[in-house]
């Protein structure tokens, strides 16, 4: 019982003179440094430290808030339809994987790039793609189709620097949509770009659904014909607005009635 007490009190001699010790050695740590210096390390310091996290996390959470927003699909299924189409009209690709389906999206970026090469395939190609019209079906499943009227522009200028241009009989879009944190496009079913059905009728020098090595739309007027003005100026036809460029014979220089 005696050891234990004795054990005890040498245990709270050495602890106080260790609590003494550590208070000297810190008062004496700091007593050289000035006011300002004190100031500086515990008062400016931590209150810079506070209000910079706060105005930092503004812009973060900001960025985490659009982050979260790129990643959904469209409000509705005739705005999936429309961004996609839009983006294939002006060659925009940026932005497009998280408006397509995530199970289809390689298949689906591939046919976008396919059809957009054989848009710049034409010469001259085409300045958009205008949409007349989207109208969606009913909604099942948490899918919806869309149908979209959609013609082909071209605009350019002749020699004396008139513009001119025409647009293509309007052609039919289904577009496949399905729901999945916000609209997205699962499928696309497009008319050709190139023959029967397509916005431009034939390559020149190609056989039947044989599209020609050099692509270049033939011109074949006809009175008849609904689309014999847009073909007239397509290259070195009667109505080319390029003539200039495309080094065309003068005997398909005047237009034809």
């Amino acid at each position: 019982m005696i050891t234990r007490v004795d054990r005890w009190v040498r245990w709270r001699v050495v602890k106080a003179a260790y609590e003494r010790w550590e208070e000297r050695h810190v008062r004496h740590r700091f007593s050289g440094w000035s006011v300002r210096r004190r100031l500086a390390v515990f008062v400016f310091t931590p209150t810079l430290l506070i209000c910079c996290g706060g105005i930092l996390s503004v812009p973060v959470l900001w960025f985490a808030r659009v982050t979260v927003e790129a990643g959904k699909g469209a409000p509705s299924p005739e705005a999936a339809a429309d961004e996609y189409l839009i983006r294939l009209s002006y060659n925009d690709p940026d932005g497009l994987l998280p408006l397509l389906d995530d199970g289809g999206q390689e298949r689906l970026l591939s046919q976008w790039r396919t059809y957009q090469d054989a848009m710049r395939s034409t010469d001259p190609p085409p300045t958009r793609l205008d949409i007349k019209s989207l109208r969606s079906g009913p909604v099942v499943d948490g899918r919806a189709e869309v149908r979209a009227e959609v013609q082909a522009v071209w605009w350019g200028a002749d020699d004396n620097g008139r513009l001119g241009g025409y647009s293509s009989s309007p052609r039919t879009w289904v577009i496949k949509t399905r729901n999945d944190d916000g609209w997205r496009v699962a499928g696309i079913d497009a008319p050709p770009w190139c023959g029967t059905g397509g916005y431009v009728p034939r390559y020149e020098g190609a056989g039947d659904g044989e599209p020609s090595a050099a692509p270049v739309p033939a011109v074949v007027p006809s009175s008849a014909d609904p689309l014999k003005h847009p073909r007239e100026m397509l290259k070195c036809g009667p109505r080319d607005p390029f003539r200039a460029w495309h080094s065309c014979p003068p005997t398909s220089s005047m237009p034809t009635e």
